[in-house]
């Protein structure tokens, strides 16, 4: 289920408090548990130089895509998984079985990079980049290192913010106002879409022949403080296809 509303200057009082929305609030959500199973993204470059292959992976899920790229030898797949998300419902997975550092170009040293997101759309309040919040939860190998960040377009760099984490075999929740975290480049907060990326961290680092996988699930994002629990126990959803 993927969910977009825009409230217009709307106001609910409720018992336990009130919850304001300013004028086209955009609220953002995606369980992935439309995830088939099927599309598919698949990166296999032997390396001897620079290639990236971006793409969608999933006939079912909305807004997702995925990057990776190297000048040595990288492959990489990416899928939803009907059932493989928290509690059993749908997920997003990025999987590297191998990567090949020492087929570089001569004289370079090897890069890697690779992330799983989302384009969530525009920020609720553009000209209060702190009063939106984010959320999203990521399930990575034991001991690996991953970024969640929350980014406008790429320009000559990344711009947005940055969220380490370091996986432990279990789901882990990361949350929060998407500025807390560590600054990238030149946020524009004006753009039509913003991506919301799970990405690997210390890539660079990682031996030959290894294989890392990420998984994410229930991501987010809201003007906060808004409830996205009490906004679908009120039926103030719409539902948004491709």
């Amino acid at each position: 289920m993927t969910i977009s509303i825009q409230s217009k200057a709307m106001v609910i009082a409720i018992a336990a408090g009130a919850l304001a929305t300013t004028a086209n609030a955009q609220y953002y959500i995606n369980d992935f548990d439309t995830a088939t199973g099927t599309g598919g993204y698949a990166l296999a470059h032997p390396g001897g130089g620079f290639f990236q292959l971006d793409g969608e992976y999933d006939d079912g899920i909305v807004d997702e895509f995925v990057f990776a790229g190297s000048n040595a030898g990288i492959w990489a797949n990416a899928f939803g998984l009907p059932t493989g998300g928290v509690g059993g419902t749908g997920a997003g997975h990025l999987d590297i079985p191998m990567i090949d550092p020492g087929n570089a170009p001569p004289g370079q040293g090897p890069f890697f990079f690779a992330g799983i997101g989302l384009n969530t759309g525009p920020l609720g309040i553009p000209g209060n980049v702190g009063a939106n919040s984010f959320s999203i939860q990521v399930l990575a190998d034991l001991g690996q290192a991953y970024t969640v960040s929350i980014e406008s377009a790429f320009t000559s760099q990344n711009n947005g913010w940055a969220f380490g984490g370091v996986g432990d075999g279990t789901w882990q929740t990361i949350s929060g106002a998407i500025n807390s975290g560590s600054v990238l480049g030149s946020f524009n907060p004006n753009e039509s879409s913003i991506s919301l990326i799970v990405t690997f961290a210390d890539f660079n680092n990682a031996a030959n022949n290894i294989q890392q996988n990420l998984k994410v699930d229930n991501a987010s994002m809201i003007p906060a403080p808004a409830s996205l629990a009490l906004l679908g126990g009120l039926g103030l959803f719409g539902r948004r296809r491709r």
